[in-house]
């Protein structure tokens, strides 16, 4: 299992890079193609809806070729787009390149969630672990790209993920293969009953579906946009000097908040975790048009990061055990709701953008924050679930 996890950790790493990829290679991508910022909202929006196929489409692909072969397909479907563009460097096969590289990673990050959330003991500990690489891989590949710019055109950053890939997959052929062929979706045979943890539950499925539903929807559509848009909220501040610091100083803060909440999660009441970091983000949102200064700009993202950063992996955990016998189901439509998220909201925050104020964008950043907090405490009326109730099932799953 020690093994797996380390494979996990590898996957949510590419997830993290693709995550920020387009977004990270916008300020060139803006001059070899002349484009406008509004513009590579399209492509943005094409990588969020290949992630929401990936999601969708990773249950069934579990529970019709078990997790080894789901795995390896997503792995090929981004080998194969990146493969593609050593003939092809149009702007519209960069739409292709967006579709696939979200596909794969869609397929990747739910499939390996679910399985931790559903196979790990101390899950919330270990997807934050997850969540740790995945803020890394989105971390580094910004500072990377700023680097490599130095000396070589920006396509030369897409070959390396190329390579890269080539190696994930035969590491993961080689090694992979013999502990991960065995493996199939649980049977919650060994689960226990609900009706004890979520009294209303049953009840309110519906609602408790739609909230989680919205939640991830809304979550998604401020991390990944501010994420995306950062190096273009730089430029419009008169601050170009550091777009790409920027992106990096926000996954840096994301990362030390998600190793702080892997360490001690099991301190923390959840629900009061949660809503009160949704309600701290949206006074930080609202207030950033108001900031000025390269040093507070850099201090504010860094902050936002530090916030955010347990927001996701908490509440996915807690999404999962309040729907115990559905989890690769709730996993698959937590993420998809977030990647629907990213790209629909992408349009709009574009479109704010393009009327060159900050006070619309974050407006709207800010906004979105409220509804979440306002979500969690509607699910905490709806749903008795606690800490004990995860310690709960994790004792279940040691025996």
């Amino acid at each position: 299992m020690r093994l797996i996890f380390y494979f996990g950790c590898l996957f949510y790493f590419i997830v993290g890079v693709i995550h920020v990829c387009m977004g990270s290679l916008i300020p060139s991508l803006l001059q070899y193609y002349e484009r406008t910022p509004d513009q590579l909202g399209i492509l943005i929006f094409f990588q969020f809806t290949g992630f929401l196929f990936g999601v969708l489409s990773s249950p069934v692909l579990v529970k019709k070729y078990h997790y080894f072969k789901t795995l390896t397909f997503g792995i090929l479907a981004m080998l194969v787009v990146l493969g593609g563009f050593l003939f092809v460097k149009e702007w519209a096969y960069l739409a292709v390149i967006a579709f696939g590289l979200g596909y794969g990673a869609g397929l990747l990050e739910t499939t390996m969630g679910s399985f931790v959330i559903s196979a790990e003991q101390n899950s919330a500990a270990k997807f934050s672990i997850l969540e740790v690489w995945f803020g890394i891989g989105a971390l580094g590949f910004p500072l990377l790209v700023n680097y490599f710019m130095k000396f070589y055109a920006w396509y030369f950053i897409l070959y390396g993920i190329l390579l890269f890939l080539i190696f994930t997959l035969l590491v993961w052929y080689l090694l992979g293969s013999s502990r991960f062929n065995s493996l199939s979706p649980q049977k919650n045979e060994k689960e226990i009953s609900l009706s004890p943890l979520t009294v209303s539950f049953k009840n309110g499925k519906v609602k408790i579906i739609l909230l989680i539903s919205l939640f991830a929807f809304l979550y998604a559509g401020i991390e990944t946009n501010l994420a995306n848009f950062l190096s273009t909220i730089m430029i419009l501040t008169n601050n170009e000097l550091i777009s790409s610091i920027s992106i990096s100083c926000f996954w840096l803060a994301i990362v030390i908040g998600r190793i702080f909440v892997g360490k001690f999660v099991y301190k923390f009441n959840y629900w009061i975790y949660i809503s009160s970091s949704c309600f701290i983000l949206v006074i930080l949102l609202f207030l950033f048009p108001f900031v000025r200064g390269t040093g507070m700009y850099l201090s504010v993202i860094f902050i936002i990061g530090l916030v955010i950063a347990g927001i996701f992996p908490i509440t996915l955990i807690l999404a999962s055990r309040i729907m115990e016998n559905n989890i690769d189901e709730v996993t698959s439509l937590f993420i998809a709701s977030a990647s629907l998220g990213g790209a629909l909201v992408s349009f709009l925050i574009s479109w704010s953008l393009s009327l060159n104020t900050l006070n619309i964008t974050f407006g709207i950043f800010s906004f979105f924050a409220f509804i979440l907090g306002c979500i969690i405490l509607k699910m905490r009326k709806i749903s008795n679930y606690s800490n004990k109730d995860v310690k709960k099932i994790e004792s279940m799953k040691s025996l």
